[in-house]
């Protein structure tokens, strides 16, 4: 006869199963990534300018964010493994986005500031990355298309990476040199993708400072990590810096007027994070509610709990997390915000989206705590039912899987059928000389507008193409 952990056990790991199969179907996906809009100005600059030339168009106002350093030098990095390093981004950053979110919540167990299994951890971090990118504002452009992913997806990945890392070094009795180093590099970079992404970044670093700083006394991790963070959060202040005093920002700063005023600023910030959240909840009510009742589930049937979290004061760690959730979605809208007086795109908005659901995560573990701990006396049937509850929301994630599946797959393939078409019969028309080339565009519409070949050979993303490719002209016309 089966006992019930070992039921609880195959549960658990039929869980993770079912979400590391869907990050699996996601990283998949990848492989039918190709270049489309900036893209090829980027490629363009570096196959006819040079590496040296083209980082120096920090200085010029581009037809591309020339001022995001990181980004652009990315680009390059990308552009030395050819066409097939794209395939693998979209690996990297499911790999990134779930690993690094494990460790940071193994950090949490091994200073005992929570008690979970290896597993528990795992289950959280998968569900976190799984409903992050399937929840993605646009999934496209934020984990298929090199451009939009390096500004915003990137960044999300090397903060994680950062923070992770500094956790994890402080922990040990003695920090080598070289890992300053690492840390200062990380950082830079880190914070030179974008705006968004640096505020972002300046931001988790300050609370994570913070956080160190007043435990500095009491935990023997904090007093190392205060050194670490102190460090990152300068180099990431020195990125946004550098992105902020660029001259190639100037002209496209100017488009959108004076930025707005601190009495203007504010209430807009607080409005549009806000309504993200609103928006976001009433829109997809299903996946958040999963989303919740699976991290509860977990919390309820944890075969670790924490006593002393669940007997401390859930009510203060429940509104503590939910404000530093709404801060971190407020710093990823305040270059809009500030510049644009606006929200920002969509695919900006995955740094949000990560954080809005990493509130919802820990807030919704922390009230499974507080049940478990105030229902002790039905602790069986109370566990039982969280067992059935975490079967739903492992059979909902598989569903969702299968449905980006069936709607994703076919059209990504279609689209790089063309593509590899159309690359194939550029390379040969430029070998046969001939100067303009006529090819078959691709439908920009199905994944949110990202901007491919036209008909006029003079419009920018033709012009780049055909400057990568070399030849005079680009022509195209979708069917």
């Amino acid at each position: 006869m089966t006992s019930p952990n070992n039921k609880l056990n195959l549960v658990l790991y039929a869980s993770l199963a079912s979400l590391l199969a869907g990050l699996a179907v996601f990283a998949y996906l990848g492989i039918y990534n190709r270049y489309f809009a900036d893209d090829w100005c980027y490629n363009a600059d570096f196959v006819q300018l040079g590496f040296a030339e083209t980082m120096a168009g920090y200085f010029i106002d581009k037809p591309y964010a020339s001022n995001r350093f990181s980004l652009t030098l990315f680009s390059g990095i990308s552009l030395l493994f050819g066409l097939h390093s794209l395939k693998f981004i979209t690996l990297l950053a499911v790999s990134f986005l779930f690993g690094s979110s494990y460790a940071i919540l193994r950090f949490f167990v091994k200073t005992s500031l929570v008690s979970f299994s290896w597993i528990t951890a795992a289950l959280l971090a998968g569900a976190l990355s799984f409903f992050s990118i399937y929840l993605a504002p646009q999934l496209y452009q934020s984990f298929y298309w090199q451009a939009a992913f390096l500004p915003y997806t990137a960044p999300l990945m090397f903060m994680l990476f950062l923070l992770a890392l500094i956790l994890y070094q402080s922990l040990k009795p003695q920090i080598p040199a070289w890992m300053y180093v690492i840390v200062s590099l990380i950082a830079f970079f880190g914070g030179g993708f974008s705006e968004s992404g640096s505020a972002v970044l300046v931001s988790l670093l300050s609370m994570a400072l913070a956080s160190a700083y007043l435990n500095r006394e009491k935990q023997t991790w904090a007093r190392r990590a205060t050194g670490l963070l102190g460090l990152a959060l300068l180099f990431a202040l020195s990125a946004m810096t550098v992105l902020i005093i660029s001259p190639g920002i100037l002209e496209r700063a100017s488009r959108y007027g004076e930025p707005a005023s601190f009495a203007v600023f504010v209430p807009l910030l607080l409005k549009y994070s806000w309504g993200f959240i609103q928006s976001s909840l009433s829109s997809f009510p299903i996946p958040f509610s999963v989303l919740v009742a699976f991290s509860f589930s977990l919390a309820v049937v944890n075969p670790q709990p924490n006593q002393k979290t669940a007997n401390s004061k859930p009510l203060l760690i429940l509104v503590g997390i939910l404000l530093l959730s709404f801060l971190l979605v407020a710093a990823s809208y305040a270059p809009s915000a500030y510049i644009e007086k606006n929200v920002p795109a969509p695919r900006t908005r995955i740094l949000s989206m990560y954080f809005l659901n990493s509130g919802l995560v820990a807030a919704s573990f922390v009230i499974g705590h507080a049940v478990r701990s105030a229902a002790r006396r039905w602790a069986r049937p109370l566990g039982a039912f969280a067992a059935i509850l975490l079967l739903l929301c492992t059979a909902y994630a598989l569903r969702a899987t299968g449905l980006t599946w069936q709607s994703k797959q076919p059209l990504y393939q279609q689209r790089a059928a063309i593509w590899d078409e159309r690359h194939a019969h550029i390379l040969t028309s430029r070998e046969a000389g001939i100067a303009i080339v006529d090819v078959r565009g691709i439908d920009s519409l199905p994944v949110g507008g990202v901007l491919d070949l036209r008909e006029k050979e003079h419009f920018w993303v033709n012009a780049c193409a055909a400057n990568y490719y070399g030849v005079e002209g680009i022509r195209a016309v979708v069917p």
